[in-house]
């Protein structure tokens, strides 16, 4: 969500503090302070906004990663530049951004394919998702850990089949008979195949995090008492260097 300083449906209409007289004269008699108190204002709040952002993930998410909990940007306010955004990130060095994984969660509807899904396709015929199978063991946060998944991917090879450590790995296509569910199995030293991935046709996401209601109602219920309180000590700060 963006918010901009001024006059604007979306952000800081300053109309809405001249109920105040006394402060109304301090704001025309100190129009110089305003771009300095506008953009502070307008970061401050953008930051408070993203501390809300965290505790509702917090709320909406089961076990949420540090992946998700670090998906929020801001963009500051400046003298010159008085808009301020509070933003899932749209960037990621490591991998697909936070934007694309989280968009279903906020949204609703279809989820994005993972990396390890699409590195998986050849195997997956019809099928586009992958679901934890009972027999691996997942992470705190619920999930497949990546180390693990980069070992199933580097076992099954080009072939669909090979070694994880001692563990014989194998991949189970869509439509091949033997019973089997599509995915990947594991063999056991007693000759018993356990599932360690299943493969899906579809993986959706109801709309659990309101991300734009959340900025919105921390932007609302705090940017005039953060502005009025910048304002005042921007002017005090004036005040004090004539002295």
């Amino acid at each position: 969500m963006a918010f901009v300083g001024g006059v604007v449906a979306t952000g800081l209409d300053l109309s809405v503090l001249t109920n105040d007289k006394e402060f109304a004269r301090m704001m025309h008699r100190n129009a110089d302070q305003m771009p300095f108190a506008l953009a502070k204002t307008i970061t401050q709040t953008a930051k408070e906004a993203q501390t809300a952002e965290l505790g509702a993930m917090k709320g909406a998410f089961d076990r949420p990663t540090a992946f998700t909990l670090g998906a929020t940007r801001i963009k500051p306010a400046t003298k010159k530049d008085l808009r301020g955004e509070v933003a899932i990130k749209d960037r990621n060095a490591k991998g697909v951004a936070p934007n694309k994984t989280l968009a279903a969660t906020i949204t609703g509807g279809r989820r994005r394919r993972k990396r390890s899904e699409i590195a998986l396709a050849q195997f997956m015929g019809d099928r586009e998702f992958i679901m934890p199978g009972e027999s691996i063991r997942l992470n705190k946060s619920g999930d497949v850990p990546g180390k693990m998944m980069q070992k199933i991917i580097a076992a099954l090879g080009s072939n669909g089949g090979g070694y994880m450590g001692s563990k014989y790995i194998f991949a189970v296509k869509p439509g091949r008979r033997g019973g089997l569910t599509p995915g990947v199995w594991q063999r056991m030293k007693s000759g018993k195949v356990k599932p360690l991935l299943i493969f899906v046709r579809r993986s959706s996401h109801q709309k659990i995090f309101d991300f734009e209601n959340v900025a919105e109602k921390a932007v609302n219920r705090r940017i005039y008492k953060n502005f009025a309180h910048n304002f005042r000590m921007a002017v005090n700060s004036k005040q004090n260097r004539k002295r």
